[in-house]
């Protein structure tokens, strides 16, 4: 669901338009390098999203594509590094017209394990 603040111009209006917005995305990693203790691992990950979006005032349904790749560095413990570059293609408020960027990330993931829930007997 997208709220988007209303305009008049290039001034804030009052209120708020509603679309719903439907994303697909599929990706893959891909296992480059694992030790044999399985202590450190090198994942190379490649993505793409795309989204739509319907509405009483939506002209298009197509709103963005986001292509993304990047490798992933988990070394022993819960602490892993993600380095990538996205490219993201967006329609803008003005329909027919497009935004493309370009996009280079880092990002420092936590994995969290939960102990495990006993049944009741």
């Amino acid at each position: 669901e997208r709220f988007t603040h209303k305009t008049f111009g290039s001034e804030l209006a009052e209120g708020y338009s509603f679309t719903l917005r439907f994303r697909y995305r599929i990706g893959i990693d891909v296992l480059l390098y694992q030790s044999k203790q399985a202590a450190h691992s090198l994942k190379l990950r490649i993505s793409d999203e795309v989204m739509g979006q319907v509405g009483k005032t939506i002209t298009h349904f197509y709103d963005q594509n986001r292509l993304s790749a990047s490798i992933l560095y988990q070394p022993p413990g819960p602490i892993g590094l993600e380095a990538g570059y996205l490219w993201w293609f967006q329609e803008r408020a003005t329909a027919g017209q497009y935004t493309s960027r370009q996009v280079f990330r880092l990002a420092l993931l936590h994995k969290i394990t939960l102990p495990a829930i006993r049944a009741k007997k």
